[in-house]
């Protein structure tokens, strides 16, 4: 590994560089395969990038009572779909990546209890659908349209 330092400002941060012969990161696991684990008791997060989430899945998400984080970065389920996401009743932090994220589905997401951190960069919203999340007395945190 070499060590190099970095001007950022003022400032001199030094970071670890290593070579490409590191171990590869292991393959993304798909949405079905993390919500097995969720299930299993492994994990209390499902995190996705680039595998589309649609109203099917949701559905899988109903009751899962252990499930405390989920990001998605390509959603494309309605707010039919997140209705589903009310009885995760330990669900403290989503963030929901695509355009399907609008005043329906902010009231879906209302009804998630203990939601605290709530991230949505590309969600299509009216001041109607935020007056729902004022529901959310746990919510710390509302990022929209911030990546």
């Amino acid at each position: 590994m070499k060590r190099i330092l970095v001007a950022s400002g003022l400032c001199f941060c030094p970071l670890l560089l290593s070579s490409c012969t590191d171990t590869p990161l292991p393959k993304a696991t798909s949405f079905r395969q993390q919500l097995e684990r969720v299930r299993a008791g492994e994990t209390s997060e499902i995190i996705v990038g680039g595998e589309a989430i649609t109203d099917d899945e949701f559905v899988l998400l109903a009751g899962i009572e252990t499930l405390q984080k989920l990001d998605v970065a390509n959603l494309q389920a309605t707010a039919d779909g997140l209705k589903h996401l009310a009885s995760a009743e330990n669900l403290e932090h989503v963030v929901f990546g695509g355009p399907s994220v609008d005043d329906a589905a902010l009231e879906q997401l209302s009804r998630c209890s203990n939601l605290r951190v709530v991230n949505l960069p590309d969600a299509t919203f009216s001041n109607e659908g935020l007056r729902h999340l004022t529901e959310l007395s746990n919510l710390a945190l509302l990022r929209f349209h911030s990546k």
